[in-house]
């Protein structure tokens, strides 16, 4: 079976560890691509799956089963990054050029993504697996994090509730049934459906990494560090340190932190919880 997962540099898995990589040895069934790059938002990532799915649907390449989407991070962070000037302001500019718009209002972000799960599952595929955002720093409390919370609230609105796996999925209570409960209004989504009519069995979950390094680092003695890419000229040297075996591990206990290397790109304790998670959402394949 083919599964795609589309993203940024979580998924390109530059700096820091690739949790696509541990994720193939999770799903040995399952044939993965990766389409990350680094510094995309919703917006482009959207643009990109909807391309890429219509390659597929011309012969290019087969539609695959699954369709995994990592997004929102950089709709937050690009923002507040800019706003230190020097090289991120620039590196701002770059990335709004190419096309990769932040979206930073949540409830504008939940509607376009919802309208990228609906032209993905419109394409014929069968399960859609959303990724929360795991973490911008690993101080939950944050105000990036907090920012970060209501973002993923309008993440976890986009669960069908008809792909749940695992006796501690976050997800399954009766907050949950409440959102379910609002989906089904066509004021909240307009007159379109959502989901639309997919095919039989389609599904949309929801992985909620967020959760699980909220739960991690919350119940760790000790606290993590406020580092959040404290650095520009350090994002670029992470970029090629971490390509050495070890050094990512070094590098985040260097700087105090548990499951990242700068707050954000992962470990391999955060690529491997990360990865779990997905492969928890993925199966079981309806």
């Amino acid at each position: 079976m083919n599964l795609v997962i589309v993203g940024d540099s979580l998924t390109q898995g530059v700096p820091g560890c690739s949790y696509v990589s541990v994720l193939k040895r999770m799903l040995p069934s399952f044939s993965i691509t990766a389409l990350g790059l680094g510094g995309d938002t919703l917006l482009g990532i959207s643009q990109r799956i909807t391309a890429y799915l219509s390659e597929a649907g011309e012969g290019v390449a087969p539609i695959p089963e699954v369709v995994v989407i990592e997004a929102g991070a950089n709709d937050i962070l690009m923002p507040l990054l800019e706003r230190r000037g020097m090289g991120w302001e620039g590196l701002g500019r770059k990335l709004r050029a190419r096309g990769s718009l932040p979206t930073s209002d949540p409830s504008e972000f939940g509607a376009l993504y919802r309208k990228t799960v609906n032209r993905i599952l419109e394409a014929g595929v069968r399960k859609v697996v959303a990724v929360t955002i795991a973490c911008l720093g690993e101080v939950p409390s944050s105000p990036p994090n907090r920012l970060r919370d209501a973002f993923n609230a309008e993440i976890r609105k986009l669960d069908t509730g008809t792909g749940i796996a695992g006796k501690d999925h976050v997800n399954a209570d009766i907050n949950m049934v409440k959102t379910m409960v609002r989906l089904k209004s066509p004021e909240t989504v307009g007159a379109r459906p959502y989901p639309p009519a997919g095919p039989p069995g389609s599904c949309v979950a929801v992985a909620d990494a967020a959760a699980e390094f909220d739960r991690y680092l919350i119940n760790s003695a000790g606290s993590s560090s406020p580092y959040l890419l404290d650095s520009f000229t350090a994002l670029t040297l992470d970029g090629l340190q971490t390509s050495i075996p070890g050094i990512a591990d070094n590098l985040s206990k260097e700087r105090g932190l548990r499951l990242t290397v700068d707050g954000v790109h992962f470990n391999s304790r955060g690529a491997e919880i990360y990865a779990r998670c997905i492969a928890d959402r993925v199966l079981p394949y309806p």
